[in-house]
């Protein structure tokens, strides 16, 4: 915590001689703690932390999902060897790796909110899958949330899995901007199926992957 701003000790007043290690967090204010201190304060001491519960109904099962009450009946899948095994973690607040991953959570865009990334900490080149309840036979629009910032970047892919066997509808690779981005997919499913998204965290660190606010829609986009 500091209450030092950016330019504090330059001799012209101009030049930052204090610069954040992470990329979109402001320093020097007195006003009082931010969510930000107060969440890694709340985890350094092992406090329980508030979290934002969104009603749901009784029975209906859909993969719609923003994160903030559960994984709303996603399931997280498992890689055989010789893939290196990762898995997506539902996560609030910025990620701890520097230079990669969201501050927030798309949602709400507080560190209160909620998301789904993959950590890519010494875990270069793994992979996490994480699949969707099944879906009925139809032609929907899908629509979801994704961060991919960070020098390492690996690949995003979205796939359709029926049978155990996958699909591909599309697919993300490299450094996307350190902001949350929309994709708008198209997708027949005649046959049903469950929606996957696979992860590939990239060589180092710096490649976080990060997905919220999934929304299937019927009909094209």
């Amino acid at each position: 915590l500091t209450h030092y701003g950016p330019t504090t000790f330059s001799v012209d007043g101009q030049k930052p001689t204090i610069i954040p290690l992470k990329e979109g967090v402001t320093i020097g204010q007195r006003q009082g703690m931010s969510q930000l201190d107060i969440i890694q304060l709340q985890r350094f001491y092992g406090c329980k932390e508030r979290k934002i519960i969104k009603p749901q109904t009784p029975g209906l099962v859909t993969p719609n999902c923003t994160f903030d009450s559960d994984l709303c009946g996603w399931t997280l899948v498992d890689v055989l060897p010789p893939l290196k095994n990762n898995t997506w973690v539902r996560w609030s607040g910025e990620t701890s790796n520097y230079h990669s991953g969201p501050v927030t959570d798309h949602t709400f865009k507080t560190f209160e909110g909620f998301y789904i990334y993959v950590n890519a900490f010494k875990n270069y080149n793994s992979v996490a899958k994480i699949q969707s309840p099944e879906i009925a036979p139809g032609k929907y629009c899908l629509s979801f949330w994704y961060h991919m910032h960070g020098r390492d970047m690996g690949s995003l892919y979205v796939n359709l899995v029926k049978n155990g066997i996958a699909r591909k509808l599309t697919s993300l690779k490299g450094d996307q901007g350190n902001k949350w981005k929309q994709m708008r997919i198209f997708l027949p499913a005649p046959d049903g199926g469950k929606i996957e998204f696979e992860g590939i965290a990239g060589v180092m660190y710096r490649s976080d992957i990060a997905v919220d606010d999934i929304l299937l829609s019927p009909g094209s986009c």
